[in-house]
C-alpha cells in the first residue's frame, strides 16, 4: 500500500471518530460545523505525522518490506 493511500486512511478514519466522539460524547451542545472543523485539522495533523513516522521509522525498519 502506498504511502499516501496508508495516510488518506488514516485521516478518514480519525476525522470521522474525533467527529463523533466530540459531538456525541464532549461536547453535543456545540453546532456541529465546530465539531466537523477541529476533527478535520486535527485528523490532519495526526496524519501528517503518521506518514512521518512511517516513513523515517516504521518502513525502514522491517526487513524484506519495499515499495
Amino acid at each position: 500500500m502506498s504511502l499516501f493511500a496508508k495516510c488518506m486512511t488514516v485521516f478518514l478514519i480519525l476525522a470521522v471518530a474525533i467527529t463523533v466522539l466530540f459531538d456525541v460524547v464532549l461536547y453535543p451542545d456545540m453546532p456541529l460545523s465546530s465539531n466537523l472543523l477541529f476533527g478535520s485539522f486535527a485528523s490532519i495533523m495526526l496524519a501528517i505525522f503518521y506518514g512521518w513516522m512511517d516513513e523515517m521509522f516504521i518502513s525502514k525498519h522491517q526487513p524484506g518490506v519495499q515499495e
